[in-house]
C-alpha cells in the first residue's frame, strides 16, 4: 500500500522543494533507484531519495506518481534512516553522466566547435575576418583579443584612436592596443559580427601571429577549453540569452521515445512520454495532440517504462547537469583558482609533497619552474643547452625530473618540468631551444619574492587533459588514477 499525498502532508505538515534548489546536482541526484519507505508507524511509499540535509534532518524524495516531498528523517523507519545516514550524494555522477560525454552535454547545448592547430609548438586557430583566413595565436591567460595592425588595414577593419589596452613587450617596454571593429569574425562553427577587438603591431609575438585570441573572445562566449582535445566548445551570445530565459521556466520532463502505450483494458496509443505529475502521465500522441490519463490506468509494462524513465535525472526535467557535473563523472578534479585581469592569477598545488603556486601560460610550450623553489625543496636539477628570455634578457634553463604534481592527496602524472635559473645566463655556445616570456613583466619579480613558485605552459594542460569553464571561472585537471 502506498501513501496518499494527503496522509504525507499531514505526516509532515509541509511540503517545500524550491525550484532554485534544482540545480544543484551534487545536493540532490543520488539515488537513481526507487524503493519503498516505510514511516516509524509501518506506513509504506515508494520513492526515490532526493537529498539528505544533515543540519535540519530533513529528506527530500520524489514519489512514483511524480511528487517532490520534503520530511523529518525522525518520520522513517530505523531501516530507512539508516539508508538515509549511509547515502552518498555523489555515487549517482559515475552512474548516470560516466558514459555522457563533454562533446555530446556541449553540442546539445547549442554550443560550436573550434579546433586547435599546432604550430611551431604553439596552439592556433583558424578565424576568418571579413571574409579573409587568419590564424590566430590561442592565448586566454591574455585578457585582449588583439588582431595585427598591418592585416586589419588590409581586410578593411574600422580602427579609432580610443585606447583599447595595453600589454608589455620583451624588452619591458608597453604596446598600445586601439579599440577597432571588424564587420565579420567566423571562429570554427561559430560565427560573429560586427565584432570588437583591439588593434595592435603584433610582430614581435613572432610565429606567424596574424592575432591573438584573448580571454575577453572566451568569457563572451561561455567557453570551455579542452586542451587534452585540442579544441574550444563557444556558446554564441543569442544562444547564451534563450539558455537565461529557459532557466527561469519551470523544468519540464524530457520527451521520451515513440511508444505503443497500452491501457489496462487493452486500448493502444502510439505516443511520446512528456509529464508525470501527482499520478497523472501526459502523452503526446502522433501530430503533437496531449493526451492526460491516470498512470493507474496504464499496463503494468507502461508503468514501469514510465518509471525508469523519470527516474533519470537526465530526464525528468528537474535537473539540469553542469560542465563541472559531467567532467567530473568522468574522472576529473576541480582546481580552486583566482582570475585577475590579466591571466589565471594564481593557483595552489603539491610538486613533490611541498606547496607552490603558479601562473597558467598558455602561450608558451614548456612548464618552468624558479631554481629557488627547487633548492629549498631539495628538488635536484640538472643543466640544459635551453634558454629563456625574461624581459629581454637571457637566463639558462634546468631540468627536474619526473616531478609528481598533486592535488591534496590526489596525484597528477610525473612530468619532466624546466627550471630557471633567475641570475642572468651566460652565453651558450649552441643553445637548442629559446622560449620568451614576455607577457609578464613582473614574472621575474614575482619569482623572486616568491609570491609565485613557477608558471604552466601548454605540455602540463596537455598532459594532465586541462578544462577551463570560462562561464563558471573553473579548471579541472584529469587525475591520474
Amino acid at each position: 500500500m502506498r501513501w496518499s499525498c494527503l496522509l504525507w502532508l499531514s505526516l509532515i505538515g509541509s511540503v517545500s522543494f524550491a525550484q532554485d534548489n534544482l540545480s544543484d546536482a551534487a545536493a540532490l541526484w543520488g539515488s537513481k533507484e526507487y524503493r519503498d519507505f516505510t514511516s516509524s508507524s509501518g506506513t509504506k511509499m515508494r520513492a526515490r531519495l532526493l537529498s539528505f540535509d544533515r543540519t535540519s534532518a530533513k529528506v527530500k524524495v520524489r514519489s512514483s506518481l511524480g511528487k517532490n516531498l520534503e520530511i523529518p528523517l525522525s518520520s522513517l523507519s530505523d531501516s530507512d534512516q539508516g539508508f538515509v545516514e549511509e547515502w552518498n550524494p555523489n555515487e549517482w555522477k559515475k552512474e548516470v553522466l560516466g558514459d555522457y560525454s563533454l562533446d555530446d552535454f556541449l553540442t546539445g547545448k547549442g554550443y560550436g566547435i573550434m579546433p586547435f592547430t599546432f604550430k611551431e609548438e604553439r596552439l592556433f586557430v583558424a578565424t576568418d575576418v571579413n571574409g579573409t583566413r587568419f590564424d590566430f595565436l590561442v592565448d586566454p591567460g591574455r585578457f585582449l583579443t588583439l588582431f595585427h595592425k598591418p592585416l586589419a588595414t588590409q581586410v578593411g577593419a574600422k580602427m579609432t584612436d580610443i585606447a583599447y589596452g595595453d600589454f608589455p613587450l620583451s624588452d619591458g617596454s608597453i604596446e598600445v592596443a586601439y579599440a577597432g571593429t571588424v564587420k565579420t569574425f567566423h571562429v570554427g562553427t561559430a560565427k560573429y559580427g560586427p565584432w570588437d577587438m583591439g588593434i595592435a603591431d603584433l610582430e614581435e609575438i613572432g610565429f606567424g601571429t596574424d592575432g591573438v585570441m584573448g580571454a575577453d573572445f572566451f568569457h563572451l562566449n561561455d567557453a570551455v577549453i579542452d586542451w587534452r582535445k585540442k579544441h574550444t566548445y563557444l556558446k554564441p551570445l543569442k544562444k547564451q540569452e534563450e539558455d537565461k530565459a529557459a532557466e527561469e521556466e519551470t523544468p519540464t520532463l524530457a520527451p521520451g521515445q515513440l511508444r505503443e502505450f497500452t491501457s489496462a483494458a487493452g486500448s493502444k496509443l502510439t505516443a511520446e512520454l512528456r509529464a508525470l505529475d501527482a499520478g497523472e502521465v501526459t502523452l503526446a500522441a502522433d501530430g503533437g495532440k496531449e493526451v492526460k490519463l491516470p498512470l493507474s490506468s496504464l499496463s503494468e509494462p507502461d508503468r514501469e517504462y514510465i518509471e525508469t524513465w523519470t527516474s533519470n535525472p537526465l530526464n525528468n526535467g528537474s535537473y539540469r547537469p553542469s560542465v563541472s557535473d559531467i567532467v567530473q563523472a568522468n574522472g576529473f578534479l576541480e582546481i580552486p583558482y583566482s582570475y585577475g585581469n590579466s591571466a589565471v592569477a594564481a593557483f595552489e598545488m603539491n610538486v613533490n609533497g611541498t606547496p607552490m603556486r603558479f601562473l597558467l601560460n598558455t602561450s608558451i610550450p614548456r612548464s618552468y619552474l624558479s631554481r629557488a623553489t627547487m633548492d629549498e625543496a631539495q628538488i635536484t636539477v640538472n643543466p640544459t643547452n635551453d634558454v629563456v628570455f625574461l624581459e629581454g634578457v637571457q637566463h639558462q634553463v634546468f631540468e627536474a625530473q619526473d616531478l609528481v604534481f598533486s592535488i591534496g592527496s590526489e596525484p597528477l602524472k610525473p612530468m619532466n618540468v624546466g627550471v630557471i635559473e633567475l641570475a642572468p645566463g651566460s652565453e651558450l655556445a649552441s643553445p637548442i631551444r629559446t622560449c620568451v616570456i614576455f607577457r609578464f613583466p613582473e614574472l621575474k619579480e614575482r619569482l623572486k619574492a616568491k609570491d609565485i613558485d613557477g608558471i604552466l605552459g601548454l605540455d602540463w594542460m596537455i598532459e594532465n587533459g586541462v578544462l577551463i569553464d570560462y562561464r563558471t571561472k573553473k579548471i579541472f585537471v584529469l587525475l591520474n588514477s
